[in-house]
């Protein structure tokens, strides 16, 4: 095994240009010859959001992947993402400034959601025997995957190797999230069954190359209205665990804290990786590290104080479709009586306790006699705001 396979490689840039640092990183970092390959570069942009807020990844961080791959020879570049279930996806492109860097860059972006299916077979799953992704991200030669670092909700954090459940299939995205463990499940039954199926996607179509936007990231409410925290740095590799590992270093996690990294270890035999066994500049990283607060749902009080979220065992689309509204139209509320939004089916009475509730999604359903019950899978955040209303 050569050197750069056994150890990893890394590469930092922190304190410059995020297009320039970019390119650099990429330069360092990648050694895969890419001289007339079709390149799917993917970056975050799940929600509708502004650049530099830490939910969608820097624009300029983007158009330095795509000048890095021109100047690597790439037959052709594409730059594409999917939207949770009720973004529109030409409105989050646009918002994010990421359409009007490609159309400066001479980039078509792609909706992977509008390409055709492929189903893919898993050997040894921990939970999926199969998934859907999109053709596009299966047909071309590499992908790289180009991901704002946040903590999240569901996941601890989303890195590069969380990112690419971004090539799900529309509704293959939320079926992620209301999977059972299986009866063989085994030793594998402790572990969340999200974990579990990133883990299973990353045995299936892992990132060739991988760079982190850590210009702005985001701590406490992620993956959509959490704390923005500047860091002003970028990390390239062509190992998307290492990268992830790195990435958890800079902000104060550990694999523990993200259980499907743990989990994509164990699937490549490299459990054991740690960042004494990469290739990085560890005294700048020591340097540079900015430990993050954890997402913690029940948190979302200390922000919007006149609502409480309660949330048990719910998915990403509802929880998100709650964060959206709040985000969105939360400052409307302000001052007015107290309101308890509730997601999930894992929801219990003792769960709900206030009178004022919104019992939100199909998986809350038999709590609907106890408040307002908004049907969907999910909602959209404007009917939270018309039921307030």
């Amino acid at each position: 095994m050569s050197d750069r396979l056994s150890r990893p490689k890394v590469s930092i840039r922190h304190g410059g240009n995020p297009l320039d640092m970019s390119i650099e990183a990429l330069r360092e970092a990648v050694s895969t010859d890419i001289l007339g390959k079709r390149i799917l570069i993917k970056p975050n942009i799940g929600f509708r959001s502004e650049p530099g807020a830490g939910v969608v990844t820097h624009p300029e961080v983007v158009a330095g992947a795509v000048r890095w791959a021109r100047e690597a020879g790439a037959a052709e570049i594409l730059v594409g993402d999917s939207c949770i279930y009720g973004v529109d996806s030409a409105e989050a492109f646009a918002a994010s400034g990421i359409q009007e860097a490609m159309e400066r860059e001479g980039i078509r972006m792609v909706h992977l959601d509008q390409t055709d299916p492929i189903e893919l077979y898993i050997d040894n799953p921990f939970i999926l025997e199969s998934l859907k992704i999109s053709s596009l991200a299966w047909d071309v030669d590499l992908v790289m995957s180009v991901p704002v670092i946040k903590s999240h909700m569901h996941t601890g954090a989303t890195l590069s190797l969380k990112n690419m459940k971004g090539v799900l299939h529309r509704r293959e995205k939320m079926r992620c999230h209301h999977l059972k463990p299986k009866n063989d499940s085994g030793q594998w039954a402790s572990w969340r069954t999200l974990d579990c199926a990133i883990a299973d996607l990353a045995s299936v179509i892992m990132p060739q190359i991988v760079l982190l936007d850590a210009m702005v990231v985001m701590e406490g409410m992620g993956p959509l209205i959490g704390d923005p925290v500047p860091v002003g740095a970028v990390l390239a590799s062509e190992d998307a665990l290492a990268a992830d590992i790195v990435g958890l270093e800079l902000i104060g996690f550990t694999k523990e804290d993200v259980p499907h990294i743990q989990l994509v270890g164990i699937k490549q035999d490299r459990k054991d990786l740690t960042l004494a066994d990469i290739d990085v500049d560890q005294k700048l990283l020591a340097t540079i590290k900015t430990p993050l607060k954890p997402a913690i749902p029940e948190d979302v009080s200390s922000t919007y104080p006149y609502f409480m979220m309660t949330t048990r065992d719910a998915c990403s689309a509802c929880d998100s479709t709650a964060m959206a509204f709040l985000k969105t139209y939360g400052a409307e509320f302000k001052g007015k009586n107290q309101v308890q939004i509730i997601t999930g089916k894992g929801i219990g009475e003792e769960d709900i306790k206030l009178t004022h509730c919104i019992i939100l999604g199909n998986c809350a359903a038999r709590h609907k006699k106890r408040g307002t019950f908004l049907p969907g899978c999910p909602p959209i955040p404007s009917d939270i705001k018309k039921a307030l209303e």
